[in-house]
């Protein structure tokens, strides 16, 4: 069993603003929604489980008005539905991730007091699936097109037959002339042949930017990766997104 602490941490990720370098705390309950099923002449109370599932994030750190920072990510979009995703295990492909499709953002609150740096925290409530992920690409910097075939991320025992849930945040996107960045999810049954996986495409023109795929790709292959290209021409030239998926 390993063990794991703040120093591992790989992203924290709210509609591809990158909020790790400014959080210092993340609390995030999943919880099932039980009813009291208890009848008359039992003496101890009997629960059960209604098949709903609830989660909450709470996430502290610094107030920091950077352009991409705490401030800017947070201050506008109180009531509003967030793709939002974080790693515990190390910014490393293969490792397990966890994603939410959508998680409404119901507060921000800015704290100062004397002696202090000012912090900046917020709560989410679940607003749809939460999927626990593999990282398929792990969040860093690219550049020239290319791809991560050799890097032989197993996100899965066995291929899926039913499909596969797809994320992605960018928290950093300069095209330098180029018209788009577009990202393909490859996928392999061997970790030698690999192929786009149909319906998993994301064509960028500006970052912060996240999303959600659901496919329905028979295989959907267990061995994957991403490749990129960019439209058009142009110098300079980077992104900087992670992908994870979850096998159905």
């Amino acid at each position: 069993m390993t063990k794991w602490g703040s120093g591992n941490v790989a992203f924290i990720m709210a509609d591809g603003y990158d909020l790790m370098g400014v959080s210092t705390e993340l609390n995030v309950e999943k919880k099932a929604t039980v009813e009291d099923i208890t009848p008359f002449g039992t003496s101890f109370r009997n629960k059960m489980s209604a098949n709903l599932m609830d989660a909450t994030i709470t996430q502290n750190g610094w107030y920091d008005d950077a352009t991409g920072s705490m401030n800017e990510a947070l201050v506008s979009t109180v009531g509003s539905s967030r793709v939002f995703a974080f790693g515990l295990e190390g910014n490393t492909a293969g490792k397990n991730c966890t994603c939410f499709q959508g998680a409404v953002q119901t507060d921000y609150q800015r704290l100062a007091a004397v002696g202090s740096i000012h912090k900046a925290n917020c709560t989410y409530e679940l607003n749809g699936q939460v999927d626990e992920c593999k990282i398929v690409a792990s969040h860093t910097s690219r550049s020239t097109a290319g791809n991560t075939d050799t890097d032989d991320v197993l996100v899965g025992s066995v291929a899926s037959t039913v499909g596969a849930i797809h994320y992605i945040e960018c928290s950093q996107l300069t095209l330098g002339g180029y018209t788009n960045l577009i990202i393909h999810v490859h996928h392999s049954s061997d970790a030698i042949t690999y192929v786009d996986l149909t319906g998993v495409t994301w064509t960028l023109t500006t970052a912060p930017y996240a999303n959600r795929i659901a496919t329905a790709v028979n295989p959907t292959n267990k061995y994957q990766s991403i490749a990129w290209t960019w439209t058009g021409g142009g110098s300079g030239m980077s992104f900087t997104a992670m992908v994870a998926c979850r096998l159905l």
